[in-house]
Protein backbone atom coordinates (compact mmCIF):
# COMPACT_ATOMS: atom_id res chain seq x y z
CA UNK A 1 0.00 0.00 0.00
CA UNK A 2 1.58 3.54 -0.85
CA UNK A 3 0.91 6.43 1.28
CA UNK A 4 0.05 10.16 -0.21
CA UNK A 5 -1.88 13.18 0.05
CA UNK A 6 -5.39 13.23 -1.90
CA UNK A 7 -6.82 16.43 -2.81
CA UNK A 8 -10.77 16.41 -3.88
CA UNK A 9 -12.23 18.21 -5.97
CA UNK A 10 -13.42 21.58 -3.88
CA UNK A 11 -9.36 21.33 -2.93
CA UNK A 12 -9.77 19.99 0.35
CA UNK A 13 -6.54 17.63 1.34
CA UNK A 14 -6.64 14.16 2.99
CA UNK A 15 -3.41 13.16 4.01
CA UNK A 16 -2.08 9.78 4.21
CA UNK A 17 -4.75 8.20 2.26
CA UNK A 18 -3.31 4.39 1.38
CA UNK A 19 -3.97 3.43 -2.19
CA UNK A 20 -3.63 0.06 -3.13
CA UNK A 21 -1.54 -0.75 -6.31
CA UNK A 22 -2.41 -3.83 -8.09
CA UNK A 23 -5.09 -5.35 -10.31
CA UNK A 24 -8.90 -5.46 -9.71
CA UNK A 25 -9.85 -8.38 -12.21
CA UNK A 26 -12.58 -10.14 -11.49
CA UNK A 27 -12.25 -13.91 -12.45
CA UNK A 28 -16.07 -16.15 -12.61
CA UNK A 29 -16.61 -19.63 -13.72
CA UNK A 30 -20.49 -20.65 -14.85
CA UNK A 31 -22.24 -24.04 -15.16
CA UNK A 32 -24.90 -24.31 -16.87
CA UNK A 33 -27.46 -27.61 -18.09
CA UNK A 34 -31.09 -28.04 -19.48
CA UNK A 35 -33.21 -30.92 -18.96
CA UNK A 36 -36.36 -31.54 -21.44
CA UNK A 37 -39.01 -33.00 -18.76
CA UNK A 38 -41.66 -33.74 -21.40
CA UNK A 39 -42.10 -32.72 -25.00
CA UNK A 40 -43.64 -28.75 -24.64
CA UNK A 41 -41.70 -28.32 -20.43
CA UNK A 42 -37.66 -27.33 -20.30
CA UNK A 43 -35.79 -26.54 -16.87
CA UNK A 44 -32.84 -24.64 -17.01
CA UNK A 45 -30.22 -24.49 -14.53
CA UNK A 46 -26.94 -22.53 -13.96
CA UNK A 47 -24.62 -21.89 -11.51
CA UNK A 48 -22.12 -17.76 -11.62
CA UNK A 49 -18.68 -18.66 -9.35
CA UNK A 50 -16.51 -16.55 -8.37
CA UNK A 51 -12.27 -17.75 -8.89
CA UNK A 52 -10.67 -14.73 -6.99
CA UNK A 53 -11.48 -12.46 -4.00
CA UNK A 54 -12.09 -9.07 -6.38
CA UNK A 55 -14.81 -7.08 -6.41
CA UNK A 56 -17.99 -7.60 -4.94
CA UNK A 57 -19.57 -10.13 -5.92
CA UNK A 58 -21.88 -13.16 -4.61
CA UNK A 59 -19.54 -15.99 -4.31
CA UNK A 60 -22.43 -18.62 -5.77
CA UNK A 61 -25.21 -17.05 -7.73
CA UNK A 62 -27.70 -19.53 -8.78
CA UNK A 63 -30.43 -19.24 -11.52
CA UNK A 64 -32.85 -21.67 -12.44
CA UNK A 65 -35.65 -21.21 -15.34
CA UNK A 66 -39.06 -22.98 -16.89
CA UNK A 67 -39.72 -22.92 -19.97
CA UNK A 68 -43.13 -24.18 -21.50
CA UNK A 69 -44.03 -24.10 -25.15
CA UNK A 70 -47.63 -24.71 -26.47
Amino acid sequence: MERRTFTDALGRSFPETGLLKGSFDQLSGAVGAKLNLTRTLLLTGNVIFRLNDAGLTAPIAPLIGISWAF
